[in-house]
């Protein structure tokens, strides 16, 4: 089993999910795979341990162990050693040596850099994505705003809805 703070089950149990929901021919393949539409198998156990470590599944300095995940996700344990490879040269996940991957650990100036960096980025890419936009997606990102707003924020739930329209925005 998978021995941290996410048990074994629950790990397995995320895997799973990929399964169940229709991902063809692979445990991790994403809609269309096969069709010229998906990744690596790599490049899917990247995304997602990607996603389990932005969202908080993965906790800062938990021990990755290659043998327990590819057991989980129903692969070799190449193409995860090279995901996790692939997330230490991202900066999510240092390798340590006798240890194994470990998630990294930011902390507020790591935060305040990243915050810094799109400050600078976001106004330029909104220039030119307005210079691109046509009418049914200013009516989409509209939808989006009068959706946020009507949800409001008063509790976690909609404070979670916020940041899904946020990220679909």
């Amino acid at each position: 089993t998978y021995n941290c703070s996410m048990k074994g089950a629950e790990i397995a149990h995320a895997a799973r999910n990929f399964k169940d929901k229709g991902r063809a021919r692979h445990s991790l393949a994403p809609t269309g795979w096969g069709d010229g539409g998906g990744g690596t198998t790599r490049e899917m156990v990247a995304m997602t341990l990607r996603d389990w470590i932005i969202d908080g599944t993965l906790a800062p300095k938990e021990i990755l162990r290659d043998a327990d995940l590819a057991q989980a996700f129903g692969v070799s344990r190449t193409p995860v050693r090279e995901a996790l490879y692939l997330l230490a040269r991202e900066g999510l996940v240092e390798i340590e040596p006798r240890r194994g991957a470990v998630v990294r650990q930011f902390d507020a100036a790591d935060v305040a850099d990243l915050y810094d960096v799109r400050a600078l980025i976001e106004p330029y890419a909104a220039r030119r994505a307005a210079t691109r936009i046509g009418a049914s997606d200013v009516a989409r990102l509209t939808d989006l705003c009068d959706r946020a707003e009507a949800r409001g924020a008063h509790d976690d739930d909609a404070v979670e809805d916020q940041v899904a329209l946020n990220e679909e925005f």
